[in-house]
Parts: structure tokens; sequence; C-alpha cells
């Protein structure tokens, strides 16, 4: 029989409260897999985007996945949940698998970049819309989400 690993507890109280989303860049995620979300937060904050927007179906932040994966940095960063007026003043780029442009060059100084979900991808609620962006990539078919997030946050900062 598999024994549950303890973990300790480093506080307990209410969640701590991201500050708001500021203008700039913007990483928006409609993804299920808690370590995925985790992973692209640490890669967003790393990379020099300025906070996340996550739709309904992402897990919740505090997660215990969500927390190891970000190793403690969605911390006092920005990270709330999607709203239409975040695409005011900033170009719309939607991260596809295949069939997309590739990452302009420059890139613009405000952008929100959408990653869709592991399963069933883009969220109806941005296709058809923005610039689609895709990877140009060789000897495989995909990436998964967090290492192509990571790739195109990087390209686009």
């Amino acid at each position: 029989m598999i024994q549950p690993r303890l973990e300790p507890v480093v506080a307990w109280g209410p969640a701590p409260v991201p500050p708001p989303l500021p203008k700039g860049r913007l990483l928006v995620l409609d993804i299920q897999d808690p370590g995925n979300l985790g992973t692209l937060i640490r890669s967003a904050r790393g990379l020099g985007v300025e906070g996340v927007a996550l739709l309904p179906r992402c897990p919740d932040l505090y997660n215990p996945r969500v927390l190891r994966a970000s190793a403690g940095t969605l911390f006092g960063y920005p990270v709330g949940a999607w709203t239409e007026s975040l695409l005011k003043d900033r170009t719309l780029f939607v991260a596809e698998a295949h069939g997309g442009n590739p990452v302009p060059s420059p890139p613009p100084q405000e952008w929100l970049l959408v990653l869709g979900h592991e399963t069933t991808g883009t969220s109806p609620l941005f296709l058809g819309r923005g610039v689609s962006l895709t990877l140009t990539l060789t000897g495989v078919e995909s990436l998964g989400v967090a290492a192509a997030g990571a790739v195109l946050m990087d390209r686009l900062t």
C-alpha cells in the first residue's frame, strides 16, 4: 500500500489576494493541469510578463500542485480572472498547434497571449479573434502547453 506523503504547512489562514492585473503583457490561461498552471505562472514571471489572467476551467490557484510547480512565484504576482476589458489597447495572440503565424518581430509592447486547454484547445471565446501563433517544430508534432507557452512568452518579451 502506498503511504500518503505529508508536507509541512507554511501558513494557515485566508489565501492572499494577488495584486490587480496591470497594463502591459499578460498571459491568458485556459488549462486543466495544476502542474502546467504553476509552471506557466513561474515562466511568465521569470520572463517579464506582467500578469496572468485565468479562465474559469483552470485549477484552483492554491492547489498544492500549482503551488509546487510555481515554486511560490505566484505570491505577490498579479493573477486574476479573465474579463473582456483586458483586451483594451492590447494585441491579442492565440497559440495554435498548427496553421498559425510566426511570432512578429519586433513584438508589440502590450499584448495578451492565450494558451488553450491541453485536450480541447482554444476556448470558443477566442476562436477567430486576434492573431494565431504557431511554433515551427522539427521532428515532433507538438510541445506540451507549458513548454510551448514558455517559448512563445520568451519570443514576445
